[in-house]
């Protein structure tokens, strides 16, 4: 039988428009989804590789750590939005180098990288035609620009590698482990927007995460005061530095987590209902200021 052709309105109506609108957006193949498939899976073998030759280098209990990063591992590997809340959890509590030595890559990084290949090879990949922030992404892509070009210079030309390249801040190749902050950063947000898209909580989570790294943080640093100077003795000068390494050359590392992670704290209090967690969250806000007038810091 003869197929009636579509009239002029219905044609006009199923036209893709040139430059606008969901048709216009850009379509991957089957293949390129196979590629990406197959190219996420090499990165985490060579991730679980590094993980493996940074353990078998490492000076602070390989064992132990390696019992640690596994278990992460296999978390995130059944749900991977544990991710989201564990980097922040871990973030100011897995940095060990006052007892590991190494600056260039420390135990949050062979976490951070562990995590990422694993929850990028177990999330759903982005839906074929997403639109895409572009002015958001503009402005990542021209600060990943400015960073790299800044960690770069140092290193032309290439410098000579010995035993303290990679011991100091004064380094060349200090450069890179300030610039790999944000590679760690920008690969983070992908997962994030990934999941989104998955509808997972990935807000909540963060923040549950950013409260149990400040659950930490306020630990340690009422366990060093009560070691140097007291609780109670408030007219003592010693600052604390907490689980932060790089308090050592100054800076405002610790304060500047409590002012960050504080208000995620305020956003869980805000949407429970259970009198237990109110009043335990309450009593770490306020600890968590207290912590804070210890850090004698203009924050």
């Amino acid at each position: 039988p003869a197929v009636a052709s579509p009239s002029p309105q219905m044609a006009a109506k199923h036209r893709p428009a040139s430059g606008r609108g969901p048709a216009a957006r850009p379509v991957r193949s089957p293949s390129t989804d196979r590629r990406l498939k197959a190219g996420r899976w090499v990165v985490l073998a060579l991730a679980v590789l590094a993980t493996l030759v940074w353990l078998a280098n490492s000076p602070l209990q390989p064992v132990i750590m390696a019992l640690l990063l596994t278990s992460c591992a296999v978390a995130i590997w059944f749900r991977p939005p544990v991710l989201v809340a564990l980097l922040p959890a871990a973030l100011p509590v897995f940095d060990l180098a006052p007892w590991s030595g190494p600056l260039l890559i420390d135990e949050f990084d062979i976490l951070v990288l562990l995590g990422l290949a694993i929850a990028y090879v177990r999330t759903p990949q982005t839906p074929r035609g997403q639109a895409h922030d572009v002015p958001l992404t503009t402005c990542l892509g021209l600060l990943t620009l400015s960073v790299g070009i800044g960690a770069l210079m140092p290193l032309l030309p290439w410098p000579d590698i010995d035993l303290n390249a990679f011991s100091g801040y004064f380094s060349p190749f200090n450069g890179l482990r300030i610039g790999k902050g944000l590679l760690w950063a920008l690969l983070f947000w992908g997962l994030l927007r990934r999941l989104a898209l998955d509808n997972q909580p990935v807000f909540s989570l963060f923040a549950r995460g950013m409260a149990t790294g400040l659950l930490f943080t306020v630990a340690i640093v009422l366990w060093e005061r009560s070691i140097y100077g007291g609780l109670a003795s408030l007219d003592s000068d010693y600052r604390v530095t907490g689980p932060f390494s790089a308090m050592h050359v100054g800076g405002a590392y610790i304060e500047c987590f409590f002012t960050v992670a504080a208000p995620f704290l305020i956003f869980l209090l805000a949407g429970t209902s259970s009198r237990v967690t109110r009043l335990f969250g309450v009593g770490l806000l306020l600890l968590s200021t207290f912590a804070l007038m210890l850090t004698f810091s203009r924050n």
